[in-house]
């Protein structure tokens, strides 16, 4: 059986996962089975957009603070948890899939259960740098999954709590995915860490009866929506299946249906008695059909836009390798002109001694990464931020 392990910043919204948001809107949710989920916050009795709200405005107003000193639109730190950079992290969890999951549905809240034992305990003894800020487990979808939202921070010498996966997971003691390359968008902390709550959570799910499928899926790791895509196209076929299956059986039992529940109608058509149960489960039926209609639709819609978005980024790729092949030509000249001998052994010198600088204090490289998207106003991930292969 399939297990999966995905965690990003590209997604997630603290309105979906506790379900305070228009469930009408979401056909895929069936919402007579909402009592089942479980939802936890760090701050009970509180809805998971206004807790984070309050945990960013409690934890990160120093540093806010700090950065508006050298900025020109002040910004006030419930605002970072709508920048990629700064906004939390969101792992989902699951086991199987829509047409393989275990037969009990306490096995997935157990193997719940100690992974967030897991990672409370690791959490503990690695310096508290990662806070959970809420996690809720949905049994009201054709999968049961769990999505955990959290963010990662550290102190700096003043005791100003700054937000920095990086930094955090590096004072955690994690090291490099592989510690004999060099970083690299291929090689980061982030990818060590989710290997090892993969394992994990695999670990997890073997101990408690489930026979993990651990070939590795794909030679890179799928995103949030490409993986939520997935998940609504499998749930898609096995409502085709069940739509067709309905189909059957309503075809024949109007063939089957006993004389005495036939009924001729005034208008010269036969029809069949039904039983209060019977019209119970065919309108159950005929309300998953409609289900079914409302998400392809949907989904097309969605593979409309996502072909326009890559016909957009075709477009930019042009534009942009161009102004690449620009400021190549334009920058040969200045190249030359370095590396020319009353100026090339200073370059060599500075260049050195600065490789040298920064494999002496690492948290340098983090604070210039900080320091640079700070005056840029860059909102984006960390450009060494990849994923690695699931597995299973």
């Amino acid at each position: 059986m399939k297990v999966s392990y995905h965690a990003s910043k590209q997604q997630g919204a603290a309105s979906h996962n506790d379900r305070t948001f228009d469930l009408n809107l979401a056909t895929h949710i069936d919402q007579s089975r909402l009592h089942l989920n479980h939802y936890w916050t760090w701050a009970p009795g509180m809805d998971f957009e206004s807790a984070e709200r309050l945990f960013y405005r409690q934890n990160y107003m120093q540093m806010a603070e700090e950065q508006n000193r050298n900025r020109k639109t002040k910004r006030i730190p419930e605002e970072y948890l709508n920048l990629k950079r700064y906004k939390p992290e969101e792992a989902i969890v699951q086991i199987g899939n829509v047409e393989d999951q275990p037969e009990d549905p306490k096995i997935f809240d157990e193997c719940f259960e100690a992974f967030i034992c897991f990672l409370n305990d690791w959490n503990k003894e690695h310096g508290e740098h990662m806070h959970l800020l809420d996690y809720a487990v949905h049994k009201d979808e054709a999968t049961t999954h769990a999505h955990i939202r959290l963010v990662w921070d550290y102190k700096t010498k003043e005791g100003i709590k700054k937000i920095s996966r990086n930094t955090a997971l590096r004072l955690a003691g994690i090291g490099l995915a592989d510690p004999n390359r060099p970083p690299s968008r291929t090689n980061t902390r982030k990818m060590a860490f989710d290997r090892m709550c993969r394992e994990q959570w695999a670990g997890i799910c073997e101990e408690r009866g489930i026979q993990v499928d651990r070939t590795v899926v794909g030679g890179k790791h799928k995103r949030i929506q490409d993986y939520k895509k997935d998940i609504r196209l499998q749930e898609i076929e096995v409502m085709r299946k069940d739509t067709r299956h309905i189909a059957e059986i309503i075809n024949r039992s109007m063939e089957e249906a006993p004389a005495e529940k036939k009924e001729p109608g005034q208008d010269g058509s036969t029809y069949v008695r039904l039983t209060q149960e019977e019209l119970q489960n065919l309108v159950h039926n005929a309300k998953n059909c409609e289900r079914a209609r409302k998400a392809i639709k949907k989904l097309r819609e969605e593979i409309g836009e996502s072909k326009e978005n890559i016909r957009e980024y075709d477009r930019e790729t042009l534009d942009l390798t161009r102004q690449r092949k620009d400021m190549e030509s334009t920058n040969t000249g200045l190249v030359a002109l370095i590396l020319e001998p009353e100026h090339g052994e200073n370059v060599e010198n500075i260049i050195r001694n600065g490789q040298k600088i920064l494999a002496e204090q690492p948290e340098l490289y983090d604070q210039i990464m900080e320091a640079y998207e700070d005056q840029t106003e860059q909102t984006a991930a960390h450009p060494m931020e990849a994923e690695e292969p699931e597995l299973g």
